[in-house]
């Protein structure tokens, strides 16, 4: 799932469906930069997702049944990202502090993540799990971030059969991805990416419910499907959320 992200880029292109559509009006619609602000604006209204701790919950379900429990803390003012998970008979937490990072809680082999490649233990490293859910969780307020390109133009599409403005974005050097913004609330409804528009790759998230915590709000549910032909990925969600 997710094959990769912010400094890799990621999400995709749009099949357009305008006719007789109800779709917004493209001639009253604001410019992107005017979107992305109101939508910016409606989840993170004090402006403050990079100044405070964060603290989620996550259950993240698979199609073959599998469920994966996994909590974060996320406070980018001190540099900290933290991941914990089962593992084994125990629990493994990976903590990076700027540049350093251990893995604690069970021996390094048994971890579900590890600090380096080299190191040993399965799966991604800390720094990647950082990437992944620092970006995902932080749209849309990490769009106005050095390094991502805001096409000035919004597109009026729809999206998991909902009227959207569609915001596209660019990594130089990555993917590209496009955010789905309702043109009334302009909460997120969803995403797509791309590593390769013209081969029709990458996946799409769909976005229901939310949750609040200190005026913040954060999609609830976040369903996968790959854009070739739709096939469901799996469902996170977040269990808890809350600041400090």
């Amino acid at each position: 799932m997710m094959q990769y992200l912010y400094r890799f880029g990621t999400i995709g292109s749009v099949v357009l469906a305008l006719a007789g559509s109800g779709l917004p009006d493209a001639h009253a619609q604001p410019a992107a930069s005017e979107v992305l602000r109101r939508s910016q604006a409606y989840h993170d209204p004090g402006g403050r997702w990079a100044q405070v701790r964060h603290v989620l919950e996550l259950r993240e379900r698979r199609p073959d049944g599998r469920e994966r429990l996994t909590g974060l803390v996320i406070d980018w003012a001190a540099s900290l990202f933290e991941i914990r998970r089962p593992a084994g008979d125990g629990t493994a937490t990976g903590r990076l502090q700027g540049a350093a990072c251990e893995v604690t809680g069970v021996a390094a082999a048994a971890a579900p993540f590890r600090c380096s490649d080299a190191d040993p233990g399965a799966g991604r490293t800390v720094a990647f799990w950082r990437d992944y859910y620092g970006y995902l969780y932080g749209l849309p307020m990490n769009l106005s971030d050095a390094g991502a390109l805001l096409d000035p133009r919004v597109t009026p599409t729809r999206f998991d059969g909902r009227d959207v403005w569609a915001l596209k974005v660019t990594y130089e050097g990555g993917d590209t991805w496009y955010v789905y913004v309702d043109p009334e609330r302009y909460a997120l409804v969803g995403c797509r990416f791309y590593h390769d528009e013209a081969a029709h790759d990458g996946e799409y998230i769909v976005f229901e419910g939310e949750v609040e915590a200190g005026g913040l709000r954060l999609p609830r549910t976040r369903a996968w499907y790959t854009n070739q032909d739709g096939r469901y990925l799996g469902t996170d969600t977040v269990e808890a959320y809350r600041i400090r």
